[in-house]
């Protein structure tokens, strides 16, 4: 089975790390069953810790390789437990149109120790790019809002959603029409932590994200 990343604005094209038969090619990389271990478990391991050795060198886009791997093995472990169908939000976006998104079941990583052990690695991965890469927030609340029960900061996670709204949707009315549809993804983000976050803190996360924002601006602007 094929999967392709959750978050599709994250989706990586992954070049090819070693040529021969002991590592694993780039599309393996979105294969779940490569992923779960059930083909090529001896050269994707392999293949692993090449990205995670290249990673712990601090390069920015090393780290984003890794962790869109453990983000794609993050994701075939869900569906693994808990199958494709999800339930489905209409919204409109900034020119009254009616847009739909699928939002996925979660499993309970408490439930399912290689789930959390995978969850724990994209969380820990993601944490080291907040602050200056959009994408790997975007994630971080996803997966604050999607395993609540188990990572328990929700207040984390929508710092991270709020702060880039307000980076990427300010404006928006002179936006062009890929980032009115992202900030439509992002507003449905947002939502999803009205149960999750009491509206009495949301005033101050807001100001934490605002903050963020405008470093993140100040440093896109040099």
């Amino acid at each position: 089975m094929r999967f392709k990343l959750l978050l599709t604005t994250c989706l990586l094209a992954f070049a090819p790390l070693v040529h021969g038969a002991t590592t694993v090619s780039d599309t393996d990389l979105e294969n779940c069953d490569l992923l779960l271990g059930k083909t090529k478990k001896a050269a994707f391991g392999r293949t692993m810790k090449t990205l995670k050795d290249a990673a712990a060198g601090g390069n920015a886009n090393d780290i984003m390789r890794y962790g869109a791997a453990l983000h794609n093995r993050l994701a075939c472990l869900n569906t693994k437990y808990t199958g494709d169908e999800g339930w489905g939000m209409v919204m409109s976006d900034e020119d009254g149109n009616n847009v739909e998104a699928k939002h996925p079941p979660h499993a309970d990583p408490g439930a399912h120790p290689d789930l959390a052990a995978a969850l724990r690695e994209a969380v820990a991965t993601f944490e080291r790019l907040a602050e200056t890469d959009v994408r790997a927030r975007i994630l971080l609340g996803n997966y604050y809002a999607d395993y609540n029960g188990y990572l328990k900061q929700p207040a984390k996670g929508y710092v991270y959603i709020a702060g880039v709204y307000s980076a990427e949707c300010r404006n928006l009315a002179d936006r062009d029409k890929a980032t009115k549809s992202r900030c439509v993804s992002l507003r449905q983000d947002r939502i999803l932590y009205n149960s999750l976050v009491p509206l009495a803190q949301r005033a101050r996360l807001d100001d934490e994200a605002t903050a963020w924002a405008d470093r993140y601006l100040a440093r896109k602007s040099r």
